[in-house]
């Protein structure tokens, strides 16, 4: 009798452990796979494809340059060089995955507006170097590179350079100018707050992320770039702009980064600052919805910024 309740209780205990065994294995395994969904979705971004350029400033009419910059961090950096007409010039600074001749049709009537201009292509994007984006963190040392650049070009006044950027770019702009006093006029065309809000709020209809994953894709993140992910946030940095102004675009239908950015990032910087929304407009397209109001107004806001020196041309 005793030795059959032993054989019992010893089978009852084979079962359980290998009841939690098997348990642990299936949580093992799903928490692989959560981790791994997750290390793939913060990778989309901290690792996009590469595209190069295809089109050069020649394409459009433009003189230009070949530019080679250097930044603190020993990364060289693929840049055109348009000169300048009238003594000021823009870092011009693309999107996530984009590269420099993105901008080439906004170039173009910038150039004809008289303004020397910097397109680069950020660390990880086009030609540079570099094999992980920060989505604006580590980018702010490009602009940095681009600053030096143009402080020591001839023709360029140290004291009228001035920043543009879209999407990312226009993140890295925020940081950069926040950081970087010597930029004297920032215009951001469909910048997001920071990183963690658009996790936290949009990440789902983005990347089909569910929201209980988004603090993991987070982590992952964080842990690709090397950066917390919080400090991504030009959120927390636009109020350094002020007293330098600041021009905010945004697209009322913006599908990437929500109207609610914009709206984030005008309550926390300082004066003077213009928010300017596109009614029915979608991520980035201002420019290409109305090519003439959009070069008229942010030519308008770099001449109150920069001083019109002796603008050579006219917008009609």
């Amino acid at each position: 009798m005793n030795a059959s309740r032993t054989t019992k209780r010893r089978g009852l205990r084979f079962w359980a452990l290998l009841g939690l065994s098997v348990i642990g294995v299936v949580l093992l395994a799903a928490a692989g796979s959560v981790g791994v969904m997750a290390y793939g979705a913060a990778a989309e971004w901290t690792h996009p494809a590469r595209s190069i350029s295809q089109d050069t400033p020649a394409a459009y009419g433009l003189d230009y340059e070949d530019v080679v910059l250097e930044t603190e961090d020993g990364l060289h950096l693929a840049a055109w060089y348009v000169p300048s007409k009238n003594g000021t010039a823009l870092i011009m600074l693309h999107g996530r995955g984009g590269n420099r001749s993105g901008d080439l049709a906004l170039a173009h009537d910038l150039a004809q507006a008289g303004y020397g201009l910097l397109l680069l292509d950020l660390r990880a994007h086009g030609e540079s170097e570099g094999t992980v984006s920060s989505l604006g963190y580590n980018e702010v040392r490009d602009v940095r590179a681009a600053t030096r650049y143009l402080q020591q070009r001839p023709g360029v006044d140290p004291e009228r350079i001035g920043v543009y950027g879209a999407s990312m770019g226009a993140a890295v702009a925020i940081m950069a100018a926040a950081e970087l006093p010597e930029l004297k006029a920032v215009v951001a065309d469909s910048s997001y707050a920071s990183v963690e809000w658009v996790v936290r709020n949009q990440f789902q209809k983005l990347d089909g992320v569910p929201p209980w994953l988004g603090p993991v894709v987070v982590a992952m993140g964080s842990w690709q770039i090397g950066v917390d992910a919080s400090q991504i946030a030009p959120v927390q940095r636009v109020g350094r702009i002020s007293p330098r102004p600041l021009l905010i675009v945004h697209g009322e239908q913006d599908e990437m980064f929500l109207l609610e950015n914009a709206a984030l990032l005008a309550a926390a910087a300082g004066e003077p600052k213009e928010i300017w929304i596109g009614p029915g407009v979608r991520h980035t397209q201002m420019y290409g919805t109305d090519p003439v109001a959009y070069v008229n107004r942010v030519s308008a806001f770099y001449d109150r910024a920069l001083g019109e020196g002796d603008r050579r041309t006219a917008l009609p």
